[in-house]
């Protein structure tokens, strides 16, 4: 089941007044407004000033909606009063859950600065993650007949493969004529007379093993976990440029296109810019721009360069006509 990672980043503000209104209330909490996580499921933010006799609590609350479970990674800060705590929770059912963060004296000792010209300001900055909901439609149509297999993987399950490429002393087999095929410079290797040609090996150094089997894969179609590729994309791109196999990087490319996220965009338009792909850093760039007028939060924003930053601060604010 596909694993979703959704970043999220708030800033609370709470008036002292509301603080003070259950400072001797054990128990009682003020709570934020509530935010979607995803079109059924929600969280919000609670302080308990007084959770028990002694300290303060901060929750993060979740309404898990259909889902199994929802789990939670944050940090919450007071910048204010220095003080960053970190946060893990797994969400079996909608609920609530939170950490001490200080003593309640504390809270209001101005001294401390939890609280500052008349209010508090707690920053969340985190990522849920949560298991994609299979549709009823989805779930009959995997419970139809199996279709037959494509002609790539049937190849790929062929015992007659005649080259072999060794990577950290590892070997994949492939068929010459769909390498061939897929790479003139491997084409050019073959008719060359080379030792490589003759002894129907070739070792391959500088790429991981896994990135050079994705690429094997893709010469016959086969399909390829979407996270593999984003995991490996740099490597896969150096080697579909360094052996000129133009079709396996438009595969490439739109196995890419179709993962972009939150949680990733900022990392695959990191490696578009080292790797000088127009392409992928434009659709990078469209995906975050969108993100910044829909308020939505993204993972890793400190990996863009500062030309792209700067561009998508100016454009952030013109109004499409």
């Amino acid at each position: 089941m596909v694993k979703t990672e959704l970043p999220f980043s708030v800033k609370w503000k709470i008036k002292e007044i509301n603080l003070l209104a259950i400072r001797y209330q054990e128990g009682e909490k003020f709570k934020s407004k509530r935010f979607s996580i995803t079109p059924d499921s929600k969280y919000f933010l609670s302080i308990y000033p007084k959770r028990n006799a002694t300290e303060a609590y901060i929750f993060i609350n979740v309404e898990i909606g259909n889902r199994k479970e929802i789990e939670c990674r944050a940090k919450i800060s007071v910048e204010t009063a220095g003080i960053c705590k970190d946060f893990h929770h797994i969400y079996p059912k909608s609920m609530g859950h939170g950490l001490e963060y200080c003593f309640t004296h504390q809270l209001f000792d101005s001294a401390k600065k939890f609280i500052v010209d008349g209010e508090m300001t707690i920053k969340v900055e985190g990522i849920f993650k949560f298991d994609e909901v299979v549709s009823l439609n989805e779930s009959l149509n995997s419970s139809k007949a199996k279709k037959p297999k494509p002609v790539g993987e049937l190849m790929w399950d062929r015992s007659d493969k005649d080259f072999t490429i060794v990577v950290d002393k590892k070997e994949i087999k492939i068929h010459k004529h769909i390498l061939g095929v897929q790479s003139p410079v491997f084409e050019g290797m073959f008719n060359s007379g080379m030792k490589e040609a003759q002894n129907n090996k070739v070792e391959i150094p500088n790429y991981s093993f896994e990135a050079v089997e994705i690429i094997v894969k893709l010469c016959y179609d086969m399909d390829v976990s979407g996270d593999k590729i984003v995991e490996h994309c740099i490597q896969l791109y150096e080697f579909v440029d360094q052996y000129q196999m133009a079709t396996i990087q438009d595969k490439i490319e739109l196995y890419l296109t179709q993962k972009v996220s939150p949680s990733n965009v900022c990392s695959l338009a990191h490696s578009a810019t080292s790797l000088k792909n127009s392409r992928l850093s434009e659709y990078c760039y469209d995906y975050l721009l969108k993100c910044m007028k829909e308020t939505t939060a993204v993972a890793d924003l400190d990996l863009l360069d500062k030309e792209t930053a700067i561009k998508l601060l100016k454009n952030v604010f013109t109004k499409d006509i």
